[in-house]
């Protein structure tokens, strides 16, 4: 059962309305009580659980007992908190990758094949809240969470524990003891939210996913021309679905009178890769600068160190997003993309004026650069191993790509028709500022028009809608 089934919804919106019946003192009560249930019964294992409340409870009590001590052993304090988050999350997130990368003894390798299978639900997201957390309050931006429950419920808040975005607790804690009152605009809001969010992911996504899925994980040899429209439709793919469950999240929070951060605003119109890091998982990127990349030394520091310094923090997420070399080289290239771009940003200048690519059309090249910098990086992210991705590559540059054999027995033209029309509709209403313009279209359409949208977008879910429901990519995060 996931959080985009029918049921489940139903279920959210119910809880949302008896949410308004309690005093807002005690509403969190209701929302701890539901996340740590829905957490429960999501797990695989009460030992997941077990792992993650102790690790949620024992940040309180780190955190909690350094500020009381003050001095040095609250420095103390506030160290061992980040670092049992760090030694959590690596015990379970890269077990797997020491067992595939290095010569290990049958007990080591039972041990690490045995922590990768029993990762707890959600560890990357709910790890980096704790540790910002921490953080935030060794630097005297946050003073320390008193009440032990309210905290659970800020660990565990269903709507952003699989997939994020990551909110700080400087953000959220004030909103679950002083939540918003009743506002039916802000409710409807909600819901529209959430519809976007299920036809980005049920029509849009998942219908790409058929398709991708049987490019990148056949055995056979489907030819270039297969894996480079795989390699787009995993483009799409991938920001309809995690974009997708964003807006759900904050169609939920909104629905409980809670507002949650923006985690894109229309990332495939970014002009650099720079750029790109600024409009997608912002609630991530913004997470590694603040608390990796300026600790390390930002930007003002020699060329060199820049170097290093990017190459640490894109590896690092790469290995955040997965423990495999695949997840590693789309890290790496990230993060050389962004050194190359700041050592030939006066080159690239220089060769703009001089061509006359300027002004819009200039723009609309430096767009279409970097969607195709970030669709080849995609293809180490969802490749199988780092050989199937270097063969995709191989296949891609040759003569095959010519070769439709392939494609025209795996895939209809009805379902790319479908999929390509409302991948159409999605970038075109989401414009240049993220999901809400969406909404503001909708909000802002005469009354004949906003009701024949929200009635489309229910009739495509209904009739274009993938039943078999997939998960969310980034659930497995």
């Amino acid at each position: 059962m996931r959080i985009e089934s029918p049921e489940v919804l139903a279920g959210i919106v119910c809880l949302s309305l008896l949410n308004y019946l309690l005093l807002p003192t005690y509403r969190w009560l209701l929302l701890g009580f539901v996340s740590l249930g829905l957490y429960w019964f999501l797990s695989s294992s009460l030992a997941q659980v077990i792992v993650m409340v102790g690790l949620v409870t024992g940040t309180f009590l780190l955190v909690a007992g350094a500020y009381c001590m003050g001095g040095r052993a609250a420095r103390t304090g506030l160290y061992t908190a980040v670092g049992l988050n760090l030694v959590v999350l690596c015990a379970f997130k890269f077990a797997g990758f020491v067992g595939q990368s290095a010569e290990l003894d049958s007990a080591q390798a039972v041990w690490a094949k045995a922590a990768q299978l029993a990762m707890p639900l959600g560890i990357s997201f709910i790890s980096f809240k704790l540790i910002s957390y921490a953080v935030d309050v060794s630097r005297g931006h946050l003073k320390p969470e008193r009440n032990g429950a309210l905290f659970l419920t800020y660990g565990f808040f269903f709507p952003q524990v699989t997939a994020g975005p990551i909110q700080r607790a400087k953000e959220l804690l004030p909103q679950l003891l002083h939540p918003a009152e009743w506002d039916f605009e802000r409710y409807t809001d909600g819901l529209k939210l959430i519809l976007w969010g299920l036809f980005k992911k049920l029509v849009v996504a998942d219908r790409l996913a058929s398709y991708v899925g049987q490019v990148y994980d056949q055995t056979g040899d489907p030819g270039g021309q297969a894996y480079l429209i795989a390699s787009y439709c995993y483009a799409v793919q991938v920001y309809c679905d995690f974009s997708g469950y964003t807006d759900i999240a904050i169609g939920i929070g909104r629905l409980f009178g809670l507002t949650f951060p923006d985690n894109f605003q229309a990332p495939y119109a970014a002009r650099s890769i720079g750029d790109f890091w600024r409009r997608w998982h912002i609630t991530l990127s913004s997470w590694l600068r603040d608390y990796l990349y300026i600790p390390l030394g930002g930007s003002r520091v020699t060329p060199c160190r820049y170097a290093a310094n990017v190459l640490i923090v894109f590896l690092l997420c790469g290995l955040w997003h997965g423990a495999g070399w695949t997840f590693l080289a789309w890290g790496g290239l990230h993060g050389l993309y962004l050194i190359v771009g700041r050592f030939t940003q006066t080159m690239r200048d220089q060769v703009r004026g001089i061509f006359g690519i300027d002004g819009a059309f200039g723009g609309l090249v430096q767009q279409c650069v970097t969607f195709h910098l970030v669709t080849f990086a995609w293809i180490f992210f969802r490749a199988k191993d780092l050989g199937s991705a270097v063969h995709m590559i191989q296949q891609i540059g040759s003569h095959r790509v010519f070769d439709s054999g392939w494609l025209s027995q795996r895939a209809t033209e009805w379902e790319f028709l479908i999929a390509g029309v409302t991948a159409l509709v999605v970038f075109t209403l989401e414009g240049k500022i993220g999901s809400s313009q969406a909404l503001n279209w909708i909000n802002g359409s005469p009354i004949a028009i906003r009701w024949a949208a929200i009635y489309g977008l229910i009739g495509a879910i209904a009739f274009l809608g993938v039943i078999e429901r997939q998960d969310f990519i980034y659930s497995q995060f």
